[in-house]
């Protein structure tokens, strides 16, 4: 590239503010998705909010001023790369408990719950009643067969809506769907686990 249209500095300084603006405007909700998808196995040996910083530090390396996102997906960068930084602290610390071959594999295969398992404990995570104790087993059961129905679509689908809280538009971004098919997708499975929730489920979708 020639000096003439090499970008400003100030142009590039501009572009990593708006990085680092988008970052921490939504640290929540980038947070949460760390939560929800940190293998269940590290809770307590890693905290969400370090696999957060190293996100942040991830995206600062990678990311192109030159050639930044549009404004309108930079929040689905910037989460691509928190779940990109979050399945790797899973396989250091899964990986440093054994060098089996058998267990790397394990590993490779189960690093952070599946969608479904996934879903299955943000969802029984909303029990807020006395007697949630009594009644989770039973629940998390019909909750498991109603989610295992569903397609692996319709399941990213209500993480991302409901609990990742993510926009129609973003989650669209994300699956690589038109949002009409994302809304149409949300509906149904909302429908389906409604089914299945005890009425006045705390949080329920």
């Amino acid at each position: 590239m020639s000096a003439d249209h090499r970008p400003e500095p100030a142009a590039n300084g501009r572009a990593l503010d708006l990085l680092t603006a988008t970052f921490t405007a939504q640290r929540a909700r980038l947070l949460r998705t760390v939560q929800l998808h940190l293998d269940a196995r590290l809770v307590g040996r890693v905290d969400p909010d370090d696999v957060l910083q190293e996100s942040f530090l991830v995206a600062q390396r990678r990311f192109d001023p030159e050639h930044p996102p549009p404004v309108d997906s930079l929040f689905v960068w910037l989460r691509t790369i928190v779940m990109q930084t979050t399945v790797d602290a899973a396989r250091r610390h899964l990986g440093a408990a054994s060098r089996s071959a058998q267990n790397e594999v394990r590993i490779e295969s189960a690093v952070g719950a599946t969608t479904a398992q996934t879903l299955t404990n943000a969802c029984l995570s909303r029990l807020t009643s006395p007697t949630a104790a009594a009644v989770r087993a039973e629940l998390g059961e019909k909750l498991a067969a109603a989610i295992a129905e569903m397609s692996e679509l319709d399941r990213e689908i209500l993480l991302l809506r409901h609990f990742e809280e993510l926009g129609n538009g973003e989650t669209a971004i994300v699956l690589g769907i038109h949002k009409a098919a994302a809304t149409n997708r949300y509906l149904r499975a909302l429908r389906r686990l409604r089914e299945v929730l005890p009425a006045g489920f705390g949080g329920a979708p």
